[in-house]
């Protein structure tokens, strides 16, 4: 069963303004917590910003820049001194931080998970993590016999309890850690402790993505095959791997290879699969694709580190073109590897608990590609086989 504190059950619904509240209850030095100005000073350090004005906090506050999460408010002049934006499960995009900038706000960014703020907001503003906000009440000297500081020590367990799910993940995937049937147990009590809701999975599913994308940008150039967003489609180049919560479906992460023969140096499409995809209409696209749509299959006390938990994908938008779909059954080379259709995906890769570490992820992703690929063997791509 979740094991509920009072904080669990209080933040239930819409869990980014119960944040925001008990946050910006924590900041006023004149709150009922009695704790004065000791979380505020701990998160201007943390954050690298020289403030010591006497602030009024206000939350989901309409000022001259839009409707901030939190606000800090010189309480002399009503001038705005830092707009915080905060994200818990919702993801950030750069230009909502980028317009109050524009407009001369100082901006600072609270997130559950650093991943829930876009590249582009993590390299503007600095950034609060609920890992740091924890570190930073576990510091302090609490009064269980005081009320209010009760609910500020449940607040504290609560972020531990929301926040080991994820970190149990990232170091089983980092490979500090197996991911054998310890690991499997250790997880599962985490998210059944954590009370997991379907929200929950997909922000899991979410962070592992971001996490595995940016293992593959620092580790292994071979499998970056662009630097482009969404927009890659308009100028014809590879994509940089995208990530999608995708309410309507498995969450995934894809790059779409608008330019599928030029996959830099370290690959080089094989000549029949390159002839099979050029039509008049131009080169058709290959979108490698992960997707975890049974992670929530490790909170079952069946489960073992073989079970399966997603899959790799190989296939195109709109259906796999005629041309393709012949080489593909008629060449021995490849007929064994169609598991797929025409209408998208033509190749699958299971993915299982224990294949969820990062550079196991890259193995299973070099064979995918080898399918249609070849690699060249640049020093890039030997390097990382050796290292593996």
């Amino acid at each position: 069963m979740p094991r509920h504190n009072i904080v669990s059950v209080l933040s239930r619904g819409n869990q980014e303004m119960f944040h925001s509240a008990m946050l910006a209850w924590l900041m006023d030095e004149g709150g009922s917590h009695g704790l004065g100005r000791t979380f505020l000073n701990g998160v201007l350090a943390t954050l690298g910003i020289d403030a010591n004005g006497d602030y009024e906090v206000l939350t989901e506050h309409r000022g001259q820049h839009g409707r901030y999460d939190i606000l800090l408010r010189e309480r002399a002049t009503g001038d705005e001194a830092i707009i915080f934006e905060n994200k818990t499960k919702a993801l950030g995009a750069h230009s909502q931080g980028a317009r109050y900038a524009s407009e001369g706000a100082t901006v600072a960014l609270i997130a559950l998970l650093p991943e829930m703020f876009d590249d582009a907001s993590r390299n503007a503003w600095p950034l609060l993590s609920y890992r740091s906000v924890h570190d930073l009440l576990a510091q302090m000297d609490l009064d269980p016999s005081n009320g209010y500081q009760f609910v500020v020590a449940q607040y504290r367990e609560y972020l531990d309890t929301a926040l080991r799910p994820f970190e149990l993940l990232q170091d089983a995937a980092n490979g500090i850690r197996p991911l054998d049937a310890a690991a499997l147990d250790e997880m599962r009590s985490a998210v059944v402790s954590a009370g997991y809701s379907e929200n929950d999975w997909r922000t899991l599913n979410y962070y592992y993505f971001i996490a595995l994308r940016t293992y593959l940008q620092s580790h292994a150039p071979d499998l970056v095959f662009g630097t482009r967003g969404w927009d890659a489609g308009n100028v014809g180049e590879n994509m940089l791997w995208q990530a999608e919560k995708n309410r309507q479906g498995p969450p995934f992460m894809e790059a779409v290879l608008h330019a599928p023969d030029q996959l830099g140096s370290s690959w080089t499409l094989k000549p029949d699969v390159a002839a099979s995809l050029r039509s008049p209409e131009g080169v058709t696209p290959l979108i490698p694709r992960l997707e975890l749509w049974g992670l929530s299959r490790i909170a079952s006390e069946a489960a073992e580190p073989t079970i399966q938990v997603g899959h790799w994908a190989l296939g195109v938008y709109g259906g796999v073109p005629q041309p393709l779909w012949e080489l593909l059954n008629s060449s021995e080379a490849y007929k064994a590897g169609v598991n797929g259709n025409r209408r998208r995906n033509f190749r699958f890769a299971p993915v299982n608990f224990e294949d969820l570490a990062f550079e196991r992820m890259a193995n299973q992703l070099r064979e995918l590609l080898a399918y249609l690929y070849e690699p060249t063997g640049e020093p890039a791509f030997r390097a990382l086989q050796t290292d593996s």
